[in-house]
Formats: structure tokens, C-alpha cells, sequence
């Protein structure tokens, strides 16, 4: 690179420094809108705060806000989401349930998977309970 690109490289990442702040500034989530709404907040300074239209934020007002995490804190995966890969791990006892963090009910519980195993049974998997 000559002198002339190296300016204009620089010159166009300071300009980018200086705006990027700016807009990432006005940007609010779901949350912030909801926080300043409770703290009294009008609609119209929420969105000029947030760089919104009103109806945006009205929608974000009235719409349910994200469950917290219950049983003490485990993770978000609903039932029914694999923990684990479908293959021939052996015999399993269907009714059996095996710790899982990664479980919004904390708890996994095998699953047929409804493929042949060589030695006999079908394949199975961990699923959340």
C-alpha cells in the first residue's frame, strides 16, 4: 500500500469509530424499553431515546416478556430437545432419568429412536423431560 490508501484506511475506520458509538448507543432492547416504561417513561421519549417509532414501541410494551429460568436455574432447552446423539448405546431402562443441566426441567430421559440395532433393540437417545 502507498501513503494515499494508508490515509484512506484511516481516515475511514476513524469515521467508522466515531459513528458506530453513536448508533449502537440509541439501540434498546426489549428489556431497556420495557425498564424505562416502568420507570415512567412516556412512549414518545422511549422512542426518541431508543430511535424507534412509537408503534415499536408500544408492541414492545404490551408484548410478554422472556420467561425467567425456574428450577434453580437450569438451562433453557424445552422437552423433547436431543442431549445427546441417536445410536446403539445398549440396553437402556426407559423409565430411567439422568441429571441435566442443559434441561429447563433439569432432568433427561432416554428416547427410542426407531433404528435397528445389530445386536438387537433399537437405538436411543437423551431427550429433555
Amino acid at each position: 500500500m502507498n501513503k494515499r490508501s494508508n490515509a484512506v484506511v484511516l481516515l475511514s475506520f476513524a469515521t467508522i469509530l466515531l459513528i458506530a458509538p453513536a448508533a449502537l448507543a440509541a439501540e434498546c432492547s426489549d428489556k431497556r424499553v420495557r425498564r424505562l416504561a416502568d420507570q415512567g417513561e412516556t412512549i414518545e421519549s422511549i422512542a426518541e431515546k431508543c430511535e424507534l417509532d412509537e408503534e415499536e414501541v408500544q408492541e414492545i410494551i404490551d408484548s410478554e416478556p422472556e420467561p425467567p429460568i425456574v428450577n434453580g436455574g437450569y438451562g433453557t432447552l424445552p422437552s423433547g430437545t436431543p442431549v445427546g446423539q441417536c445410536a446403539c448405546w445398549g440396553y437402556v431402562d426407559p423409565s430411567h432419568q439422568q441429571s441435566q443441566s442443559m434441561c429447563r426441567s433439569g432432568v433427561a430421559v432416554p428416547r427410542a429412536c426407531n433404528i435397528p440395532c445389530a445386536a438387537g433393540g433399537l437405538a436411543w437417545q437423551g431427550v429433555c423431560k
